[in-house]
């Protein structure tokens, strides 16, 4: 309610030409939550308890009452219903707003695709760092700080570059380069360039915020700019709670590659309804002339071409080598070691990466020696059975183990 009071007053506030600079700060005040609030978040909660954390947020909100009391909002018109004519009723009302125009509708569904695809990302961001990298409470808070350090920056920018360039095409095009970053995330391991490549995830994210704010709140008129705000708002929660339901599922058999390729598909789904709107910004700029686009269509060609042969092509060569389904259903053999008289315990272990991988680890004599035996394309650990059994006979420690989408 805050949220869209404030913005409905700062769009009434400010000519459209300069509006995007105004959203700035909205921008910048979002994305300082991750950069103030995580890593203080981390810090009491391993300090204190999860009790004195959300203590700590209730007083924040508190602290936020007392602020809207001492700098209350400007009154914003509210037209009469004319006399003798019944008061427009409620729903009837939101239904109009949200369908009287091809703006309205596209900022509704935009709303819905762009806060879906990044915080069904951003929700799983975390598990995946811990459960992939043995990341604890203070380096996944760090890497959030670190995020929203980017994020301020491109909130901070978004908006003054959405004035010169163009608020719908801004965040357009934020959006579909967005959809690039977060396939990409997912396949980098720990390390600088990941922290890197978040903050930059993070930059892309946020300088369409500005950008958004400024142009839905020029499709209605200044009196119904909160209602259409709060419904704007209410499709972003819808969208929220839809990615981070499909997500959960996805991430559970897919990993968080999965959940990238679903928030990936969201922002592809923001970027075709942003297109749909309209912008005052184009208008003005229709009588300029046409720069020629050689240069633009070299960019995208190196960059399309970049994406299929570091990711599209590396990923989908090795599902489809992985999934063939030219592998023996080795999974229903009931022989283990013992069959061949050699005694055994059931292991597991994750890879870097977060994935849990299976096998038998036959103990050996006293050589001393542990032999890690790994087994070939489209076969399991049976392909090693009785090598491992002959070898433990012989007094070595053997480890047989499925790779990764084999045997188990």
């Amino acid at each position: 309610l805050i949220s869209a009071l404030a913005i409905a007053a700062l769009a009434n506030a400010t000519s459209y030409d300069r509006r995007g600079g105004q959203m700035t700060w909205v921008a910048i005040s979002y994305f300082l939550a991750p950069v103030l609030g995580v890593p203080l978040a981390t810090l009491v909660t391993g300090q204190f308890g999860w009790r004195v954390a959300f203590l700590v947020s209730a007083t924040a909100v508190g602290l936020c009452s007392i602020i809207v009391r001492a700098v209350p909002l400007p009154a914003l018109p509210i037209a009469d219903a004319p006399t003798g004519q019944p008061r427009e009723g409620a729903f009837r009302k939101l239904w109009r707003l949200s369908t009287h125009s091809r703006s309205a509708r596209n900022g509704l569904v935009s709303a819905f695709f762009v806060s879906g695809g990044l915080v069904g990302f951003t929700a799983f961001l975390g598990v995946w760092l811990n459960q992939g990298f043995a990341a604890g409470t203070g380096r996944v808070g760090a890497i959030y700080a670190v995020a929203g350090l980017g994020a301020v920056a491109g909130g901070a920018l978004g908006g003054q570059l959405s004035d010169r360039f163009g608020k719908r095409v801004f965040a357009a095009r934020g959006s579909l380069a967005l959809a690039l970053l977060l396939v990409m995330v997912p396949a980098f391991t720990w390390g600088l360039p990941l922290w890197i490549l978040i903050a930059v995830t993070a930059f892309v994210a946020s300088l369409r915020v500005a950008p958004l704010q400024a142009l839905v709140t020029e499709v209605v008129t200044a009196e119904e700019r909160p209602t259409y705000i709060a419904l704007r708002n209410g499709a972003s929660q819808l969208g929220i709670a839809s990615a981070v339901a499909g997500a959960g599922w996805l991430f559970t058999f897919m990993g968080f590659m999965g959940v990238g390729f679903l928030c990936a598909v969201l922002s592809l789904l923001a970027w075709a309804s942003l297109k749909r709107m309209d912008d005052p910004h184009d208008a003005d700029r229709a009588t300029e002339p046409k720069r020629r686009p050689l240069l633009r269509r070299i960019a995208v060609s190196a960059v399309v071409t970049l994406v299929f042969m570091t990711i599209a092509l590396p990923w989908s060569l090795s599902f489809l080598v992985t999934k063939a389904r030219t592998r023996p259903d080795e999974r229903s053999l009931p022989e283990t070691p013992a069959t061949f008289g050699a005694a055994y315990n059931d292991v597991s272990f994750q890879s870097v990466d977060g994935n849990t991988l299976s096998g038998w680890l036959l103990p050996g004599g006293d050589r001393g020696v542990t032999i890690v035996m790994s087994h070939g394309l489209f076969r399991s650990r049976f392909e090693l059975l009785h090598r491992a059994s002959d070898l433990a006979a012989l007094g070595y420690t053997v480890l047989v183990y499925d790779l990764r989408r084999h045997g188990q």
